[in-house]
């Protein structure tokens, strides 16, 4: 979602086209030599993409391999290929993500816009292997989060401040606490304004298996945005680079049938 306000997915919030009502890779990642736009990465290397579905109000996990020596790219069965500077990936379907380098990130955003015009947006990485993941120990990620709300009739667009801290020895031990909201508001009526919003969204009770997370208890503390206990929530995470180095994540707060209050968001965060 960066810098994204010209931006199809606000424009699906302001035309009301929200409605109000894992899998594994056979490749070893122990041949990560640099962060996914590295030009050092030569091998064959499985990837994840968490992926965040606006006209659904769902997030989405798809494995797949970028082989890097071949610029070519598996994605949930769909076959494409890599530009040489990693920043865009084409598939053979018409799909096309455009993706947000930053070289020393395992993980990066993309925006995905397929042939029928719906877009998408999400993270896509490098995926840790998780036999490289200890059972024991702690760590802690700092990065942002980027996130769409609409709430009634008025729409942001959002970033956002985020730690998520693990604990290796627990199965339900990761924790995501996103902080010092700032951004743009649209009106239903009226011009755009620049918006700090305070408060917090805290994510609890994360379960991990192996490099994979999903679900959690979530709990807004201070927001400007209405959430009820009836509130839907669902995530859908990964851990990425050799050693757990990046968590990458995309949520869904669905509260539209009872405070008109829907959330689409992401984690991307380093150790």
């Amino acid at each position: 979602m960066s810098q994204r306000s010209t931006n199809p997915f606000v424009s699906i919030f302001l035309l009301g086209a929200l409605s109000a009502c894992g899998g594994g890779s056979t490749s070893s990642g122990s041949n990560i030599s640099g962060g996914f736009a590295d030009l050092s990465n030569t091998a064959a290397l499985p990837v994840t993409a968490v992926t965040l579905l606006p006209s659904e109000n769902q997030t989405e996990r798809q494995t797949g391999e970028i082989d890097y020596a071949a610029s070519t790219v598996v994605l949930n069965g769909e076959t494409g290929t890599i530009s040489d500077d990693r920043s865009e990936i084409t598939l053979d379907n018409g799909a096309l993500l455009d993706v947000a380098i930053a070289a020393d990130r395992y993980a990066v955003r993309f925006d995905r816009l397929d042939p029928n015009g719906q877009p998408e947006f999400g993270l896509i990485g490098l995926a840790t292997d998780p036999s490289a993941i200890s059972d024991q120990g702690t760590a802690r990620y700092n990065g942002q989060s980027e996130l769409l709300v609409q709430t009634g009739t008025d729409v942001f667009e959002l970033t956002a401040d985020t730690e998520v801290n693990v604990d290796f020895a627990l199965r339900f031990g990761v924790q995501a606490r996103i902080t010092n909201f700032e951004g743009t508001k649209y009106p239903n009526l009226g011009a755009q304004l620049d918006v700090s919003l305070p408060g917090e969204i805290r994510i609890s009770e994360i379960m991990r298996d192996g490099a994979v997370l999903n679900g959690g208890e979530v709990e807004l503390t201070g927001t400007s945005f209405p959430v009820s206990y009836q509130a839907a929530f669902t995530l859908n995470g990964q851990f990425y680079g050799p050693d757990a180095d990046d968590v990458g994540a995309t949520f869904v707060i669905d509260d539209l049938g009872t405070t008109t209050t829907l959330i689409l968001g992401d984690i991307l965060v380093q150790e």
